[in-house]
């Protein structure tokens, strides 16, 4: 590949990460960790209502001795009277790689739930032993349906959520490692075709 497309691709790839990195935090990590700490946190055993529209996921943080031991149990009662099914947080997950964005220690997503129709939403959390005290809070989530199709043929599937984790660290690492390189390079070569005229 010639050095002036080397330069073009290399300038692309940073660009991208830098646009991508831009969109992620301002669109994704940014608004979660302001939704938890704006979230009031309620003692496990009591009821929070939260207003969810349909088709939009909500995230169930939980904190204390009862979340560490798994122990939580959550239900959702919808406006209209159906319980829209609550799910376990699972693989890469936002706390593998973005915990330091929690905005109030000690919490973690543990459970999700999608709306099945818009209106307010009693979410009540239990310690299913009868034991075990905890917090836990409603706000937006950090998992939720859908997954992209990767590899060959696209037959290795991701939850979306997985993907935004990992490229919400690993695009700014990415953008400020090659920055500093393509500037070097493209430095240098002009340096060298400047000494080549000039010679």
């Amino acid at each position: 590949m010639p050095t002036r497309q080397r330069l073009e691709f290399g300038w692309a790839i940073a660009g991208a990460s830098v646009l991508a990195a831009v969109l992620i935090w301002a669109l994704w990590v940014l608004p979660i960790s302001r939704s938890i700490e704006s979230a009031t946190p309620a003692a496990i055993g009591s009821s929070v209502v939260y207003e969810v529209e349909k088709g939009k996921t909500a995230g169930i943080w939980t904190s204390g001795r009862s979340s560490w031991l798994g122990t939580v149990s959550c239900t959702v009662e919808g406006p209209d009277g159906g319980s829209p099914g609550v799910l376990n947080v699972r693989g890469l997950s936002w706390e593998d790689t973005l915990w330091w964005m929690t905005r109030r220690s000690g919490f973690e997503q543990t459970r999700w739930f999608t709306a099945t129709s818009s209106g307010n939403h009693t979410i009540t959390c239990r310690d299913s032993l009868d034991t075990y005290e905890g917090e836990y809070l409603l706000a937006k989530s950090a998992a939720g349906s859908g997954d992209l199709g990767l590899g060959r043929s696209g037959g290795v599937r991701y939850a979306k959520s997985e993907i935004l984790a990992m490229s919400a660290v690993f695009t700014p690492l990415l953008a400020i490692m090659l920055i500093p390189i393509m500037t070097i390079q493209t430095l240098r070569v002009r340096w060298s075709r400047r000494k080549s005229e000039k010679s």
